[in-house]
């Protein structure tokens, strides 16, 4: 198959990962596939990683470099699109890094899809855990979603990276980040690219290795906003799976994660020692929610317990529960 002449652009979003950052890179100019453009976007960087951009792009002239104020992940990805020239656009994180075939794999798979997506390998806190489809080929994007709860990992197919997209699909529908957005903005994006593809090729190779740092922790942080953000987006991911006809099977195993999604926001104000208010807060506007108040039984019984104490308005009971077994926690 021919692979000539399709350019990829690789766009990194870099802030403050300057032990990752070196070895990021040289994944990228060690690949196999040479046709390829490296955008690195400096989102105000406050240690050497600045440095580090500015040094690599003296030593190849297929290098990028963006010096831009602090906007988060998803800002930094716009500005590189913006400026992207490929056919295609690959995001990589500054503390992740490649095997040398990916895009060689990737854009070969991709030339009668609309996507490519391949495994991925977690590591860091001294262990690995491997991502990767049971299942390889091209399917339609229902068909991918039929399979994402069996045997296509979830984590594969949610996020940006381990990804080839077709730039023509995002720049003709103006896909952007969304930079209002705390959390799951990354999961947004590909939601509204997956509504505008048809076809995805996917690998049961594993190419991408993912960093599970505390940056990228659940639990990293916490933001008032994560709550509003966690229900833009799997509204919207619910809103698709509909749409695309999937099983009642496959509807009722994604609401069920969509509920337990909503409870965990309860256990992140305890993880990071929120004041008694904003736990309080939480808890009230999770009551409120309407998943929490539908008629969805989940299979996870302490979770269904605290979804019914919710639905019944027990704000006090539940603050009660969690003030018992995580009132302790601390974010390190």
């Amino acid at each position: 198959m021919n692979t000539d002449n399709r350019k990829v652009s690789i766009i990194v979003p870099v802030y403050n990962t300057e032990m990752f950052l070196s070895k990021c890179i040289n994944s990228v100019l060690e690949q196999s596939y040479s046709d390829f453009e490296l955008i690195l976007v400096d989102d105000g960087s406050t240690d050497n990683s600045s440095h580090i951009c500015d040094e690599y792009v003296k030593t190849d002239n297929r290098i990028k470099v963006i010096h831009k104020k602090n906007g988060g992940a998803g800002d930094a990805r716009n500005f590189g699109l913006n400026i992207a020239t490929g056919e295609y656009i690959s995001f990589l994180d500054s503390d992740d890094y490649w095997d040398k075939d990916f895009l060689f794999n990737a854009i070969q798979k991709v030339q009668d899809a609309d996507i490519y997506i391949s495994g991925i390998k977690m590591y860091g806190d001294g262990a690995e855990q491997e991502y990767a489809s049971k299942i390889e080929g091209f399917f339609s994007i229902r068909e991918m979603y039929e399979k994402i709860f069996s045997d296509i990992p979830q984590i594969c197919v949610s996020g940006p990276c381990c990804k080839l997209f077709k730039r023509s699909i995002i720049s003709d529908n103006d896909l952007k980040f969304d930079i209002g957005m705390r959390c799951g903005e990354d999961t947004d994006f590909i939601l509204n690219y997956i509504r505008k593809a048809k076809i995805a090729y996917i690998d049961k190779s594993i190419f991408y290795n993912y960093y599970r740092g505390n940056s990228k922790s659940l639990f990293s942080s916490y933001n008032p906003q994560y709550y509003q953000d966690h229900v833009k987006v799997f509204d919207n991911w619910l809103k698709l799976i509909i749409s695309l006809g999937c099983t009642k099977k496959v509807i009722a195993d994604f609401e069920s994660i969509y509920i337990r999604t909503l409870i965990a926001n309860i256990y992140s104000t305890f993880y990071h020692n929120c004041e008694k208010a904003e736990k309080k807060r939480i808890i009230k506007q999770l009551s409120q929610d309407k998943m929490i108040n539908s008629k969805i039984k989940l299979n996870d019984k302490k979770a269904n317990i605290i979804k019914c104490l919710l639905k019944n308005k027990m704000i006090f009971t539940v603050y009660i529960l969690f003030q018992i077994f995580y009132g302790k926690c601390r974010h390190v």
